[in-house]
This record gives structure tokens, sequence and C-alpha cells, in this order.
């Protein structure tokens, strides 16, 4: 079994951390998107009351180290400001249309995994906490814990455009800054889109085939790069696969199992 470790980040360069939530949470949040497909941040329940935008509004507003870039064009984040719903892991975060599944898309992959493969989603994250009504990062905690956040095992890929034959229904959410020509069969102004589907369990469990994980040191990279021969030569700068030895592919499952998230009432 190969395993994409695969990177996330929300910002161009990838320096901002993502959100550490007081539950555990680790919360991988979407990119800004021109797309008016895509849904908007404050369309996004994290939980009642709460929504992506309130996450990231706070970050803005607080975070002085957010890549210019970004902090240029969501400066002036509002509510309506859309948003890459990717990874998309959770069936509550946004009204689902029928036969809709967990996804991942990851461009340019086509072809390099298959099915019964797993996507390990990771990334630095910092503890949020609430200030004054306001989500802030905790500046008491400024070192970046880069963890593993989310996993999913691949059931079925789509590899297609944006408006292309082959994208079905249920993902018609998913942006891009391009139209698909039905005379030309492609699309211009943008380039495919490679989606990744979640099995309906994890391997021959019990655990769903995809989902997000709550913190745990076990869960931090350098955990497994200094228990795993896999991981030699591997650099937590970009994403990187590995062939899964039993033993590793044992391991991980375990951690899921162990750490995998659901709302603590």
């Amino acid at each position: 079994m190969r395993v994409l470790f695969q990177r996330c980040r929300y910002d161009i360069s990838g320096i901002a951390p993502f959100p550490m939530l007081a539950d555990g949470r680790m919360l991988l949040l979407p990119t800004y998107s021109n797309a008016s497909e895509d849904p908007m941040y404050s369309e996004l329940r994290l939980s009642p009351g709460v929504t992506y935008y309130d996450i990231m509004r706070g970050i803005v507003k607080n975070h002085p180290d957010l890549d210019p870039g970004l902090t240029a064009k969501v400066r002036w984040l509002a509510g309506e400001t859309h948003c890459d719903l990717n990874p998309d892991l959770e069936f509550d975060t946004f009204p689902r249309p029928e036969g809709w599944k967990p996804n991942v898309r990851i461009d340019d992959r086509a072809g390099a995994l298959d099915d019964g493969d797993l996507i390990m989603l990771y990334a630095p994250f910092v503890p949020m906490i609430k200030v004054d009504e306001e989500y802030q990062f905790d500046v008491n905690v400024p070192a970046k814990k880069i963890a593993v956040a989310g996993y999913l095992e691949i059931g079925s890929s789509i590899s297609t455009y944006h408006r292309g034959p082959g994208l079905p229904e249920w993902l018609s959410y998913h942006g891009s800054n391009g139209f698909w020509d039905p005379d030309y069969g492609s699309e211009y102004a943008g380039g495919s889109m490679d989606f990744f589907i979640a099995s309906n369990n994890l391997g021959d469990t019990l655990i769903p085939g995809a989902g997000p994980l709550r913190f745990h040191e076990d869960l931090m990279l350098h955990q497994l790069i200094k228990n795993f021969e896999e991981f030699q030569g591997c650099s937590l700068l970009k994403s990187f696969t590995v062939h899964a030895s039993a033993k590793l592919q044992k391991h991980l499952y375990q951690l899921i199992e162990k750490h995998r998230y659901s709302p603590i009432e």
C-alpha cells in the first residue's frame, strides 16, 4: 500500500499555521477562491453558531506572520468570500446533495495513486483561543506542531474538469477559474481536477474511510520519521509518498482508530 503524506496550506507560501481548537481538533482551513460555485467561508459550519468565517476572520486580523499575498486578498474578508473546500471530509460542514462522499482533490496525482492507497493530510498547527469573543492564535504557544490532521483511504478516483462530463453532480460545488468547452472537450484558463473519493471503511475495519483527527503527540510527523525507515530522506516541507510496510500500515490504522475526531458533547 502506498501512503501519500499531503502537506496542506491555505496561504500561497504555506507559512501560516492552521488552528488547533480547544477540544484538540486540527482544522484544515480551505484557501480562498475566486470561483462563485465554491461555498463561502460563512456557509461552512464548524460547530453550532460558529463558521469557518469566524476562524478565518480572527486569523487574518490577528496573525502578523500571515503570507502577505493572502493578507492582501482577504484583509477585506467578508461573509461572502468564497473558498475551495478541499479537503472535504465531514458531512456536517456544508449542505450536501444526495450521493456525497468525503473527498480530497490533489491535482497532478492522477495515476499516481490506486484504490486502497491511503492519504494522510498534515500541516503545522498552533493552538487557537478565544479572546473578547474573537478567535486568535495563542501567543504563549508560538511553536508549530507538524501533525497529521486527517485521513482518506481511496475508494475511487475521478480526473475531470470543472464542467466536464466526468464530474458528478454531488461534486459540482467545486469550482475552478476555467470553463468547460463541450465542442473541444477541454477547459480554458484552468487545469484538470483530480478527486480521490473515500472508501466506505478503512481497510477491513469498521472505521469510516475518511475523517479528521484529534491532536496527540503520536500524530506529529517527527514521531513517524523517527520510528519507521520508510521515511528516510523525506522532507516535511513538501508532500511525499511512501510504500508502507505491514508494520507501518498497522500503526497508521491504530493511530486513526485511537485519535479519530468526534465532537465533545
